[in-house]
């Protein structure tokens, strides 16, 4: 009888636990929406003073150097059509090439965001945008295999500099988004995985170790590497109360 009950109490103190405990996808960082995001995407951000409030990372890391840099910020919010961001960079010196081909832009100073359903990385969606606007944009599969002939249909970017650095601000169809996967919804609150990332060249992109990379996750790789499902993190994009 006494091993009953202590077996019983056991079951009802662990029920207890799960019942307090939250959800997996209530401790998820969580992008919020709004009916209608009242943003345009020109490279200013005065608009974004408006909203009450956003999604934002600003701890970037730097694993693989100690040299120091300057602050990263990224932002996003959104509305019933678009996920709305922008990166906010400190940087001294603009290293980027003149663009002639997309791959121009994978030779100098850039923000980045990856996109993946999930952390299998079995199709994932890569962003990277430079300085001056220009944007390199291609699928992935793992590990490393490439299409760059894809292109974001419908994706907006663009970006100033500042006296201290440079902006980058876009917007994403959110039909791309929940297009990701069968799984996610067509309607509601949803999931999926991101990655945010910057190179930043100390010195010309010709030069030995010209670079040095930023990442908002640590994928703990012995080196730089953001192609792992690692170095991304779920988050949620949250659905407008109202339309």
């Amino acid at each position: 009888m006494q091993s009953q009950m202590r077996y019983l109490t056991m079951v009802l103190l662990l029920g207890a636990m799960l019942a307090c405990s939250p959800r997996e996808s209530d401790r998820l960082p969580s992008v919020p929406a709004v009916a209608h995001a009242p943003l345009a995407v020109d490279g200013y951000l005065q608009d974004w003073a408006a909203l009450d409030t956003v999604f934002e990372v600003s701890d970037f890391h730097s694993p693989w150097r100690a040299t120091p840099f300057g602050p990263t910020r990224f932002r996003a919010i959104a509305d019933s059509a678009w996920l709305y961001f922008n990166f906010e960079v400190a940087d001294s010196l603009l290293v980027a090439l003149p663009f002639a081909q997309e791959s121009d832009v994978a030779s100098g100073d850039r923000v980045e965001i990856f996109l993946s359903a999930d952390s299998t990385l079995g199709n994932y969606y890569c962003l990277e945008m430079g300085p001056r606007g220009d944007v390199l944009d291609y699928r992935a599969a793992y590990y490393r295999q490439f299409d760059d002939t894809w292109d974001l249909p419908a994706l907006a970017v663009a970006t100033q500099a500042t006296t201290g650095g440079y902006v980058v601000e876009g917007r994403i169809p959110l039909r791309f988004l929940r297009g990701l996967s069968e799984d996610i919804p067509p309607t509601g609150t949803f999931t999926l995985y991101m990655g945010l990332y910057r190179a930043e060249y100390d010195k010309a992109h010709t030069e030995a170790d010209p670079v040095q990379w930023l990442t908002w996750i640590d994928p703990n790789t012995a080196d730089p590497d953001f192609h792992v499902g690692a170095s991304f993190h779920p988050i949620q994009i949250q659905e407008p109360e109202s339309r």
